[in-house]
Parts: structure tokens; C-alpha cells; sequence
């Protein structure tokens, strides 16, 4: 960046506890990228909407509470209906698929 940028000094406070955290932090070799980053990742995930309610709490052994990402929600299975007794012949399929074999 240039000198001419104009930047937005922002701070945060983590509490003491907090040491995932605290950790992760210490792990970053440019901190204030890395925020970025995830901002920009939160914003791609659920928009300009506060981060902290679309995410649930959880507790850590610490008892600290943090944020973890909602998850993914799991589609159902594919049910598969075959009778018990035998397997489906070709006139079941054709009946099953009906409209879609006479496209």
C-alpha cells in the first residue's frame, strides 16, 4: 500500500482466558491480513449480518465462550424401494420413471 492509503484502525480485546485464541493470534505472521481473510470469508458465508448470532456459542475446557461456525446442513438419504422379496425387474423401473423414459 501506499502512504496515501487511508486505513481504519480497528482493535479488539480477547479475553485472558481465551487461549485458542490467544494462540492463534500468536501463530500469524501478519495478524491484521489474516483478520481480514476471515472477514471476508464470514462475509461470503452468511453476508453483512452479525457473525456472532448467525453462530451458536459452544463452552471450551476453559469455559470460555467462543464462536463456531453453523453447520453444514445434511441432506437426507435416498431412500431406495425395493420389495424385500425380490429385486425391482425392468417393467418396475420403467413404471417408477414413467413420464421421464418418454421424454
Amino acid at each position: 500500500m501506499s502512504s496515501n492509503t487511508k486505513k481504519c484502525r480497528v482493535r479488539f480485546t480477547v479475553p485472558e482466558g481465551d487461549n485458542e485464541v490467544i494462540k492463534w493470534l500468536k501463530s500469524q505472521d501478519n495478524a491484521s491480513i489474516s483478520l481480514r481473510m476471515l472477514i471476508r470469508d464470514a462475509i461470503n458465508q452468511i453476508g453483512y449480518s452479525d457473525y456472532f448470532m448467525a453462530s451458536k456459542p459452544v463452552k471450551t475446557e476453559n469455559r470460555a465462550s467462543v464462536l463456531q461456525k453453523p453447520a453444514p446442513k445434511k441432506e437426507a438419504p435416498i431412500k431406495k424401494e425395493v420389495s424385500e422379496e425380490k429385486e425391482a425387474s425392468g417393467e418396475d423401473i420403467k413404471q417408477s420413471l414413467g413420464s421421464f423414459l418418454d421424454m
